[in-house]
């Protein structure tokens, strides 16, 4: 019989050594949150934890344990709450404080690595998001334009609001992020005929929250139907610092979003 929080999971061999690395990051923040008075004792309970405290969704445990084990794309969502959890712990526990492994930047970076990308398109294309000029801004990503990115058949040409794009791999399901906090303001602001302020909501949400929000912004108004709105937050994304956009753009493709990844790309440099 397992210990309580024991990870009895294996890492897989087989997942690239930056993969395995991730992985076991994650497992030291589980294993220092299940071995606090502080934190939850379980897996099953950790997992619960990050669902009541918001941003992820319902981690289930099968998820957990692939993440844990390698065996599953890397999600930055998830290794985040679970960061984000082991700070709680270690606020009220000096020796889980001295037992976090990395901090937030160092484990973005690990999940940069860890990354595998779901195709050649995806990955050629945020690869040009490298070389951009930096001294243009946001810039332009060296040899990206409309015509090359609407050659490729894996990712979808860029789409001009206010249309609504198509569904493709548009996600849908029980499993999404908890609503986005502003979403209620900007649906109350859209039905009161407020552009004005709907803009200032969208546009803020694009250019000035952290990648990672970007991302729940834009999965919370796909669940809400609000098409035009993760559009547009994506237009203004699309036009940040070439740093950000390509961290956008690797969550969304991490989590099979390719359609919204072709939307945020094809708005860098308008």
């Amino acid at each position: 019989m397992p210990a309580p929080g024991q990870i009895t999971s294996q890492i897989a061999p087989s997942a690239s050594p930056a993969h395995r690395e991730f992985a076991r990051v994650l497992r030291e923040f589980c294993q220092l949150i299940t071995r606090s008075t502080y934190g939850p004792s379980s897996q099953k309970e950790i997992c619960i934890a990050l669902e009541t405290r918001g941003r992820v969704g319902k981690v289930s445990q099968s998820t957990l344990t692939g993440l844990l084990s390698a065996t599953r794309k890397p999600s930055l969502h998830v290794a985040m709450a679970l960061y984000g959890l082991a700070l709680e712990v270690a606020a009220n526990d000096p020796e889980a404080a001295a037992a976090v492994p990395v901090a937030a930047e160092d484990l973005e970076r690990l999940y940069e690595q860890a990354l595998e990308y779901h195709c050649d398109c995806c990955s050629t294309r945020l690869e040009q998001l490298r070389t951009c000029d930096s001294s243009r801004g946001v810039g332009t990503p060296t040899g990206l334009t409309a015509a090359a990115a609407a050659d490729s058949p894996a990712c979808p040409p860029p789409l001009t609001l206010p249309v609504p794009p198509p569904e493709g791999d548009r996600q849908r399901v029980a499993d999404q992020p908890p609503a986005w906090q502003p979403q209620e303001d900007l649906e109350r602001y859209l039905r009161a005929g407020r552009t004005e302020d709907a803009r200032v909501v969208l546009n803020h949400a694009g250019t000035a929250a952290a990648p990672a929000d970007v991302v729940w912004a834009v999965a919370s108004c796909r669940a809400a139907e609000m098409d035009t709105a993760a559009d547009t937050i994506l237009q203004h994304a699309g036009r940040r610092d070439p740093a950000d956009v390509l961290l956008i753009a690797k969550l969304l493709v991490s989590n099979s979003w390719h359609t919204d990844a072709g939307v945020l790309l094809g708005a860098v440099g308008n």
